[in-house]
C-alpha cells in the first residue's frame, strides 16, 4: 500500500501528508519517531501527483512535509493573485499601478 500510494486528484498536500503519516505510523509502529518522520518525508515527496511540485520539492530540498506544504500554499496563492490581476485588467475594473492592480 505504501509503494502504490499517490496523491488523488483534488487532494491537498495537507490531506496527503496526514494520510502518509498515518500509513507510516501503522506500518512502522515499532520504529522510533525520528525514523518514522524521515520515512514519511521521503514517501510524501514520492506520492505528490503534480510533477512540478514533486520536482521542486526534490530540487529545493523540501523533503520535509511541512516545507513542501508551504511551497504548495505559496504556489497556489501566486496563481490566484495572477488570475485575479488578469481578470481586473481584462474587464477594465481596476487600474494598474507599480505592476499591481488596485
Amino acid at each position: 500500500l505504501l509503494k502504490t500510494r499517490q496523491q488523488k486528484p483534488g487532494e491537498s498536500l495537507q490531506l496527503l501528508a496526514a494520510d502518509v503519516e498515518r500509513l507510516i505510523s501503522l506500518v512502522y509502529a515499532e520504529c522510533p519517531l525520528d525514523v518514522r518522520e524521515s520515512l514519511a518525508d521521503q514517501l510524501f515527496v514520492d506520492t505528490i501527483r503534480d510533477e512540478d511540485t514533486q520536482l521542486s520539492a526534490r530540487l529545493m530540498d523540501l523533503m520535509e512535509i511541512s516545507a513542501s506544504m508551504k511551497y504548495e500554499a505559496s504556489k497556489t496563492a501566486s496563481k490566484i493573485s495572477m488570475h485575479a490581476r488578469s481578470i481586473e485588467i481584462e474587464n477594465n475594473t481596476g487600474t494598474e499601478k507599480d505592476g499591481k492592480a488596485e
